[in-house]
Formats: C-alpha cells, sequence, structure tokens
C-alpha cells in the first residue's frame, strides 16, 4: 500500500521536473516552395507534373526538354526509361516508397521511373516528383514516346 509520505515524495519530485511542451511538428511540404512544373505530352494530350525542389530535381528539369520512350517494368508497376545523363543523389534518402504518380530516380542505374502502381520501399529510389493531373495516357501497357519540358510561365 503506498502511504501518504510517499505520495507527497512523488508530488515533490514531479514538482522539481522543468516543465516540458510538446508541440506538434507542423505539415512540411515535401516539394518545397519552389516547386518546378513540368509537362509531359504524349501524341497531343498534355499531363502537369510538379517537380520537387531538390538537387535532383533541380538537374532534372534541366536537362528539359527531354525524349524519351517509357517502357513497361515490374510487371506494370512502372514506366521507365534511361536518362542522358546523371541526377546527383547526395542530399537524398537512402530510399523511398513511391506512391501511384510518382516522378522517381533510380539512382542505382540512373533511370527515369514513374510509378503506376503503389510500391514497397525501395533503396536507391530518390523521389523527383509527381503527376498533379491525370496520367492515364502514360499509365498503359506497352511503350510510350514522350516529350518531357518546363510547363509555359
Amino acid at each position: 500500500m503506498i502511504s501518504v509520505r510517499h505520495l507527497l515524495y512523488g508530488a515533490c519530485l514531479l514538482a522539481a521536473l522543468p516543465s516540458v511542451t510538446v508541440q506538434a511538428a507542423a505539415p512540411s511540404d515535401e516539394r518545397g516552395a519552389n516547386a518546378m512544373e513540368i509537362v509531359f505530352t504524349v501524341d497531343d494530350q498534355s499531363i502537369t507534373a510538379s517537380i520537387d525542389d531538390t538537387a535532383a530535381g533541380r538537374a532534372f528539369v534541366d536537362m528539359l526538354p527531354l525524349e524519351l520512350e517509357l517502357t513497361d517494368y515490374g510487371n506494370g508497376t512502372e514506366k521507365v526509361a534511361d536518362l542522358p545523363g546523371s541526377l546527383p543523389g547526395d542530399d537524398a534518402p537512402a530510399g523511398y516508397q513511391p506512391g501511384v504518380g510518382d516522378i522517381t530516380l533510380f539512382a542505382p542505374w540512373g533511370n527515369l521511373a514513374i510509378f503506376r502502381k503503389d510500391f514497397g520501399y525501395a533503396r536507391g529510389l530518390v523521389k523527383l516528383g509527381r503527376f498533379t493531373a491525370s496520367f492515364d495516357a502514360i499509365d498503359r501497357d506497352g511503350p510510350v514516346p514522350v516529350r518531357i519540358s518546363r510547363a509555359s510561365p
């Protein structure tokens, strides 16, 4: 049984502790304040996307315009294409868990990967951005030729 003396001792200990204020972390926009808008053109359809303000994202936008052929990979999970140069990944996390519509870099191979389906965490995957409009023209089986360019201001 707890005595009154033990209760008073515990209360004194608690009173002596410094007060701590706990605040929830403010939600952050992982794209950054300066997200860059780009356009994927498939046939005559324009599909907008937002590229994150990261070293890899900026380097990707600096490569534009690009003409690529996106091909199926991973049983239709993603569309991939080789890039004409490498992108920095030094400031990127070790990996990433992509979702539908994410535009990524698979750093070990240096290729662009667009996710058509949700996928588990993958080491070496760097998020570049995501589509801000329906990407049905890309989200189909078979090769898809695309032109990627900066959005007009």
